[in-house]
């Protein structure tokens, strides 16, 4: 995960070829240790991120930034039925929006609807390790029409929340509980899989 040019979160999965007659490897738990550092730099573009990535590797593993290849892939498939909120927000992000969880963020319309909006953009902090769980969360309500902007920011301002998976989706439903008001909430993190276990915590209200 990285910032775009307008401070906004973006993410994927990254591949990375290195040759085979590098005269070193990287070791996998400092690669990953490497990509999070990354999760609050700006980037004019992908192609920058990938480029810098590129270049920060192959001088690890002693090759020439040419001769390794890294593509990114979009790891989350459209989801159907349901309204992506990530990518809505055309308004420039300040960093310290991304250091405190903001809960006033969260704007309604008069409007009410039934909606399923999602964001893979869900990232909290181990309670134990401090390293970064990914999610994509999932609300389904009805009610005044959330404002899909706002949940977006709700949704990034979370970036340096520290919880267990259950804590984060606890949180989210109680926020938009107090700060919406729907008539009926459903909030799903479906987690990003560690040590080979799922948690997918659901919170109903």
């Amino acid at each position: 995960s990285w910032l775009d040019g307008r401070g906004r979160p973006r993410r994927g999965a990254v591949e990375l070829r290195i040759p085979c007659e590098s005269p070193n490897v990287v070791e996998s738990k400092s690669l990953k240790l490497y990509l999070n550092s990354l999760n609050f730099k700006r980037f004019a573009s992908t192609d920058e991120a990938l480029a810098t990535i590129r270049r920060d590797v192959a001088s690890v593993v002693g090759c020439l930034a040419s001769e390794l290849s890294a593509r990114l892939f979009d790891d989350q498939p459209s989801m159907k039925g349901w309204t992506c909120v990530d990518d809505v927000c055309e308004d420039d992000v300040p960093e310290s929006m991304l250091r405190k969880p903001d809960a006033s963020l969260l704007k309604t319309t008069r409007d009410v609807v039934t909606e399923r909006l999602c964001s893979h953009n869900l990232r909290t902090l181990c309670p134990v390790t401090g390293q970064p769980d990914w999610g994509t969360l999932l609300i389904e309500y009805e009610g005044p029409r959330i404002h899909h902007a706002s949940l977006f920011l709700y949704i990034i301002s979370l970036r340096t929340e520290t919880g267990f998976h259950e804590n984060a989706v606890e949180r989210v439903a109680l926020d938009v509980e107090r700060h919406c008001r729907p008539a009926k909430l459903r909030v799903t993190g479906r987690f990003l899989r560690r040590g080979g276990v799922d948690i997918n915590p659901i919170r109903s209200m």
